[in-house]
């Protein structure tokens, strides 16, 4: 059998690329690709190449201008130096499918389209022209580009229902696929031993009190402030953990030493996060309505506390509505101060152990053994 590459280009380190890495796994189980690499950007601290297996590798690029002080200038001129590598590097390599994990990296298609025959998948972890912090004139740029780079794409793959129908109605001659990030579940787990007191032993709290986390990237747009001035006011037996990183990791460090239920855990590597998450009660999932990538959004972190046996708290978007309310895994709520202290304030423990015996008859529904056979369709 002929050998065949896969390429999969994203811009970052790839250092906890979980997302990557389960999706590569995949397709070198059930799929012929002999080979994938990863393409990222070297951060002169990991290194340049590195084996996950026997199939698949990391590839970092260190950057020239990485050596010269940030100026707009100078991030522009790194992005070429990333494109014009990444053609180089692996061109002749002749890859039969190339993976752009974002519209970022995306402009390296046509040379691979007609140079190599690769068949391109456009592997968009969100709504790549509705992100977050675009102004007008930006979105109208980069709207423009995608549509003159689709035309290289014979497959897309989103990550909920409505991103796709969004997609399908901008690209209908399009083949698009909605696969959803959802972690790779552990089957064999013993429920018994997956609850711990964790939380309550580090930070001190009553066992009769109520534990909310918040996990991942600490910012005003994923709702981290209103969070804040929620349990600023709340009473005092319900509890918020912040775990992870961001820029407002400093407000919530600062809080947590006025407010005697406010709490913050470093980040953690993946290995751990179950042990912690399944030791709060309640999982926070409370984007702002800033963007239209936001509404439609699906986050691996509902899943993540699904998967850790504790219910939710959502914003009240479609795909995390239906979710959430169809499995009657938790609670939905507008992302303001109003609609999150509303739930909050009602919740009992009684409605928690609700929640959580519907968990754990339904969570094995939401694995990434099920997305995986949607998503190597594309490799067909």
């Amino acid at each position: 059998m002929k050998f065949k590459l896969n390429l999969h280009i994203y811009p970052n380190n790839i250092k906890s690329e979980t997302r990557i890495f389960k999706q590569t796994d995949s397709i070198i189980r059930l799929t012929n690709i002999d080979k994938i690499i990863i393409v990222g950007i070297g951060d002169n601290i990991l290194p340049q190449q590195q084996d996950l297996d026997d199939h698949r590798k990391i590839r970092r690029i260190n950057l020239f201008m990485n050596r010269f002080k940030k100026s707009k200038i100078i991030d522009s001129l790194k992005v070429l130096e990333f494109y014009f590598k990444i053609i180089i590097y692996f061109i002749w390599s002749k890859p039969a499918y190339v993976n752009c994990h974002s519209l970022s990296v995306l402009p390296v298609s046509p040379f691979f389209k007609i140079f190599c025959r690769s068949k391109i998948i456009y592997d968009a972890h969100e709504l790549e022209t509705r992100k977050f912090g675009f102004g007008r004139k930006m979105q109208s740029v980069i709207s423009i580009l995608e549509k003159i780079l689709i035309v290289f794409v014979d497959k897309i793959v989103v990550v909920s229902d409505s991103i796709g129908a969004w997609y399908r109605k901008e690209y209908p001659n399009m083949i698009i696929s909605v696969v959803r990030n959802i972690p790779l579940c552990d089957l064999v787990h013993n429920d018994s031993n997956l609850k711990s007191d964790y939380l309550e032993k580090k930070f001190n709290i009553p066992p009769d009190h109520i534990i909310f986390i918040y996990q991942g990237i600490i910012s005003q747009e994923r709702g981290v402030r209103t969070l804040l001035e929620v349990f600023s006011k709340a009473r005092s037996d319900l509890h918020i953990v912040f775990m992870g990183f961001g820029i407002d990791t400093d407000k919530v460090k600062q809080k947590s030493t006025e407010k005697v239920n406010i709490h913050f855990h470093e980040a953690v590597k993946q290995s751990e996060m179950k042990k912690i998450t399944s030791s709060a009660h309640v999982g926070f999932s409370v984007l702002s309505n800033d963007c239209l990538n936001h509404y439609f959004c699906l986050p691996n972190k509902v899943f993540e506390y699904i998967q850790s046996d504790i219910p939710v708290i959502a914003s009240n978007f479609p795909d995390l509505k239906q979710f959430v309310k169809e499995n009657e895994f938790g609670w939905v709520c507008e992302p303001t101060f109003e609609g999150i202290k509303a739930v909050v304030s009602t919740i009992t423990k009684k409605d928690i152990y609700n929640c959580v015996q519907q968990i754990k008859i339904r969570k094995n529904n939401y694995d990434w053994r099920n997305e995986e056979i949607i998503y190597i369709k594309n490799f067909n």
